[in-house]
């Protein structure tokens, strides 16, 4: 719902650059990538998102590179209103599914879960503000590093040495990423169940919960990666391709691409879960102790 506005712009603007000539015919078939560069400098800047990568089931490989890399956040500014539109509603659904996981004998119901997505909803926002910021020093960093690894390898003739200087690169923006989105995730959990108000107290209490069981957070947080990585090996498996877009391929592959949305959103949501279920066995007062105590 989120990209559907621009995906009706992009449509018009195909349209109306082919037109009356009969290059439809190819693009039915395949992506053309002549008439793509010429469509590229006649149509508007939104037009450049499209490209050979973004039409394939390669493109959720493509992803993690623009999400490691932060490329994405330097995209086209449509594309990055769109996406601050979807984080709003993604901040204001948080609240809602902690408090519905927080209270599981508690019936699903629409009134309760977006009252208690307005309960949380400015306190998230805020939340959202500061990790935003620690993000953005995280990719202030990759911007430095890998320029400064391609100059360092100009000169260096071994191809796996190359390789291994962008992996490791890579890998410790990946795990910088991380350790925020762990400790904002805990920060959440601890604002719903301890019932806070400040923000940079339950950041506090997240990154406490983190620095004490890291091994635990962590391979919580690989594990639902893994299950992840093994959902976009299989939707680039069965998510047809360009070729053939008779109306019941493109259909198909509607259909196969929100399925693969959804599966990620039980992801997500399971992650919360078992972060919440984590959260209330480190709280829990020890056995034979006096809770009024």
């Amino acid at each position: 719902l989120a990209a559907a506005p621009l995906a009706v712009v992009l449509e018009s603007s195909i349209r109306n650059d082919v037109g009356a000539s009969l290059i439809h015919r190819e693009l039915r078939s395949s992506l053309d990538l002549g008439w793509l560069e010429e469509f590229h400098h006649r149509a508007p800047a939104l037009a450049k998102t499209l490209q050979p990568v973004r039409v394939s089931p390669a493109m959720v490989f493509a992803n993690v590179d623009l999400w490691a890399t932060g490329e994405w956040a330097i995209g086209d500014r449509a594309l990055a209103a769109a996406a601050g539109v979807f984080l709003l509603v993604w901040i204001l659904a948080q609240g809602g599914i902690l408090t519905h996981l927080a209270s599981p004998d508690l019936r699903f119901a629409w009134s309760s879960f977006l009252a208690g997505g307005g309960t949380y909803f400015f306190r998230f926002l805020r939340l959202a503000v500061v990790t935003g910021a620690a993000y953005y020093g995280i990719y202030r960093l990759a911007f430095r590093i890998f320029p400064a690894i391609e100059r360092w390898a100009r000169d260096v003739t071994s191809e796996s040495r190359v390789l291994a200087l962008h992996l490791a690169g890579l890998a410790a923006i990946a795990l910088l990423m991380a350790l925020v989105h762990l400790v904002a995730d805990f920060a959440r959990v601890a604002t719903v169940r301890e019932k806070r108000r400040s923000m940079l107290l339950a950041l506090a209490r997240g990154a406490m919960l983190v620095g004490r069981h890291p091994l635990t957070t962590l391979t919580v947080f690989i594990t639902m990666l893994l299950l992840l990585g093994a959902v976009q090996v299989l939707y680039f498996w069965l998510a047809p391709g360009v070729g053939g877009a008779s109306p019941v391929a493109v259909l198909l592959a509607f259909l196969v691409g929100q399925l693969y949305i959804v599966v990620r959103w039980a992801l997500r949501i399971a992650r919360y879960g078992a972060e919440l279920s984590l959260f209330d066995s480190w709280s829990a007062p020890p056995r034979g102790s006096n809770p009024q105590s």
